[in-house]
């Protein structure tokens, strides 16, 4: 992730990578994410109106909305005013409603830190989830309860509770998850189970392996050997394979993981034109052990 902070637990992380990716989330301009950080109402809004103008929602809506009084306490052109507005047209937030006070004077209060209750009804009506509201229940339990019943809650934060970055960053992904039916790969993503999970920056542990010579197809078989190369054509030389040799490194990358050792399985090499000439693919670690050789079945 493009963040100098970019937090270390693995739930955390992966759900932050996704909703970036997604063009979802950006950091501050210093560089920072802050996952640590309370998110208040209005940010919180702008993410999850952000989600449904990159087509992850339906917004169910066309329309757009200009910079507009929508709340007493909504200036016409504060940098979150189209996003609240937005959210209020689409009926997913209302405003804080005061005993005796008209609806149209309901305040947002856009400063206040938004809590789990309110975070997860907000996210819930974005993604139209069929929440049926309970009888004499406080009117957050359905929504909470909804969200503990499919897997999209998060542990241990209660209704009253604000939100960080990194919480909003994990119920968000949950919940798309769940829109798109991935809750099961986001969850062996988040255990460290996917070998697709998206690679670390930093390089507290870290391995090189050197691809080698002569064959592959787009789905090498590996074979480990554990086997020494002894040879001292290792260094690059040429861009060539030669017919009948081995050649120099062909290419080489860096495998990077934040806490945890790597353990990669597939190794997939795609070539740009069929060369039948081309009879495996040696793989290598950083100290020239041989580790795998790669068949064009």
């Amino acid at each position: 992730m493009p963040y100098s902070d970019s937090p270390r637990d693995l739930t955390t992380g992966i759900a932050i990578s996704v909703l970036t990716g997604e063009g979802v989330l950006e950091g501050n301009p210093d560089g920072t994410f802050r996952p640590n950080s309370v998110l208040n109402r209005a940010e919180f809004v702008k993410i999850v109106v952000g989600m449904m103008n990159m087509g992850l929602i339906d917004d169910r809506s066309s329309s757009s909305t200009s910079n507009r009084r929508c709340f007493p306490d909504v200036g016409d052109n504060e940098w979150y005013t189209t996003f609240v507005c937005r959210a209020k047209d689409l009926g997913i937030v209302r405003g804080d409603a005061r005993v005796g006070v008209a609806q149209t004077d309901w305040r947002f209060n856009p400063a206040r830190p938004i809590n789990y209750a309110e975070a997860v009804k907000v996210v819930a009506e974005a993604f139209d989830a069929p929440v049926v509201p309970g009888n004499g229940e406080n009117w957050y339990v359905p929504y909470l309860n909804y969200a503990s019943r499919h897997d999209l809650h998060i542990p241990g934060v209660q209704a009253a509770d604000s939100i960080t970055r990194g919480e909003m960053a994990r119920l968000a992904a949950n919940f798309l998850a769940y829109q798109d039916g991935e809750l099961d790969e986001l969850r062996d993503a988040q255990a460290g189970r996917s070998s697709s999970s998206s690679s670390s920056r930093s390089s507290s542990s870290s391995s090189r392996s050197s691809l080698m010579s002569s064959s592959s197809s787009s789905s090498s078989r590996m074979t480990s050997t554990g086997a020494l190369d002894t040879r001292s054509d290792t260094n690059v030389t040429s861009q060539f394979a030669l017919l009948g040799e081995t050649s120099p490194i062909l290419v080489s990358g860096r495998f990077f993981s934040n806490d945890e050792p790597i353990n990669a399985t597939q190794l997939w090499i795609d070539l740009s034109a069929s060369n039948p000439n081309l009879n495996s693919v040696l793989f290598y670690d950083q100290d020239k052990r041989l580790i795998g050789r790669g068949f064009l079945d």
